[in-house]
C-alpha cells in the first residue's frame, strides 16, 4: 500500500482481513495459553520433573498471557481504524503504520517467549532423564538387595535343587530384572530422539557411550544368571550396573548446573533472542506439534506394555 491510497475499496478490504487475522491470532494464542497451563499442571505432578525447569516454563506462558489483549489487540485495532471511511487518508496511513508497529512487537514478543519455552522444556525433559536414569539405579540395587537375601540359602544349588518357593522367589526377580532391562531401552530410546533435537554434544555423547556399554545386553545376561542362580555374579553386576547409570545421571545433572550457572545455552544453535527469522518460528512451531504427537504415540504404547507387563509380573518378595 506504499504507493497507493490506504482509503480506497481495496486497501479497506485488505486492512479489514488484516485485522481479522490479527483477531484470529489472538484467539489461537488464547487456547495455545489454556492448552500450555494445563500441561504445566500435568507436568507439576510428575515427580520426575525438575521444579527448577518448571518454573522457567512458567516463566515462558507468564510472558505469553499479556500478548494477545496487549500488542495484538492494539494492532488488530489499529488496523480496524485505518480502514474506518471516517478516517482521513493521512490518518489511516498514521493508524496503518501504527498496526505494524504493534504487530511487529508482537511478533517479536512470540520469538522471545518461544525462546524461554524451548529452553525450558528441554531442561525438564534433561531433568527427566536424570531422575530415571537414578530410578533405573536404585532398581538394579533392590535386585542385588533381593539376591542378597537369598544367597545363603541357595549357595551352591542350581534352580532344579531350589524348593518351590524360593524357586519362585528367584523368578519374580527374574522378572524384575527384565522389566528394568526394558526400562533401559525405553531411556535410551527417548535419548536417541532427544539428542537429534537439541544437537547438544552432551546427549550425543551419553548416548553413544550408553549404546557402546551394551546395558541391556549386559542386564539381559543378568537375567539369565538369576534364572540360573548364579547369585553372587549377579549382585556384583547389578551394583557394578546400578553406579554406573549414577554416573550417567550425574553427566547430565552436571552439565545442567554448569549451564544453568554460566546463564548460556547449550551447544544447539545459540544467537541472541532476536536472531530467529519468521521462517525458523513457524518450523519451531510445527516442530513442537510433531514432537507431541510423537511423543503422545509412545507413550501409548508403553502405557500398553506397561498393562501387559503387570498382568504377569508377580509381586516383589
Amino acid at each position: 500500500m506504499e504507493s497507493g491510497k490506504v482509503s480506497d475499496a481495496e486497501s479497506q478490504e485488505r486492512l479489514h482481513a488484516l485485522a481479522d487475522e490479527e483477531q484470529a491470532n489472538r484467539r489461537e494464542l488464547g487456547d495455545l495459553l489454556n492448552r500450555s497451563e494445563s500441561l504445566f499442571k500435568e507436568a507439576s505432578r510428575n515427580s520426575q520433573i525438575d521444579p527448577a525447569g518448571m518454573k522457567e516454563f512458567m516463566k515462558g506462558i507468564s510472558m505469553l498471557k499479556p500478548i494477545p489483549d496487549g500488542p495484538m489487540k492494539m494492532a488488530q485495532k489499529q488496523f480496524r481504524d485505518s480502514a474506518s471511511e471516517s478516517r482521513s487518508e493521512q490518518e489511516s496511513r498514521k493508524d496503518l503504520n501504527d498496526g505494524e508497529n504493534s504487530h511487529s512487537e508482537a511478533t517479536q514478543a512470540l520469538k522471545d517467549t518461544m525462546n524461554q519455552l524451548s529452553k525450558s522444556a528441554q531442561d525438564m525433559e534433561a531433568s527427566t532423564f536424570v531422575a530415571r536414569l537414578r530410578q533405573a539405579a536404585s532398581k538394579e540395587d533392590s535386585i542385588a538387595h533381593a539376591l542378597a537375601g537369598q544367597i545363603n540359602t541357595i549357595a551352591g544349588m542350581t534352580m532344579e535343587e531350589l524348593d518351590p518357593s524360593t524357586r519362585r522367589e528367584m523368578e519374580t526377580i527374574a522378572t524384575l530384572q527384565n522389566a528394568s532391562t526394558q526400562d533401559i531401552g525405553w531411556i535410551l530410546e527417548d535419548l536417541s530422539y532427544y539428542k537429534s533435537r537439541t544437537g547438544e554434544r552432551i546427549y550425543s555423547d551419553l548416548y553413544n557411550q550408553m549404546n557402546a556399554f551394551s546395558l541391556r545386553d549386559k542386564l539381559d545376561l543378568v537375567h539369565g544368571n538369576i534364572l540360573n542362580a548364579i547369585t553372587a555374579r549377579s549382585i556384583d553386576e547389578s551394583r557394578l550396573y546400578a553406579s554406573t547409570l549414577r554416573h550417567w545421571a550425574k553427566l547430565i545433572d552436571d552439565y545442567k548446573k554448569s549451564r544453568r550457572g554460566g546463564g548460556g545455552g547449550g551447544g544447539g544453535g545459540g544467537g541472541s533472542q532476536s536472531s530467529i527469522s519468521d521462517a525458523e518460528f513457524e518450523f519451531m512451531l510445527k516442530l513442537i506439534r510433531m514432537i507431541q504427537q510423537e511423543q503422545d504415540i509412545r507413550m501409548r504404547t508403553r502405557a500398553a506394555e506397561q498393562e501387559h507387563r503387570k498382568k504377569f509380573t508377580p509381586p516383589a518378595p
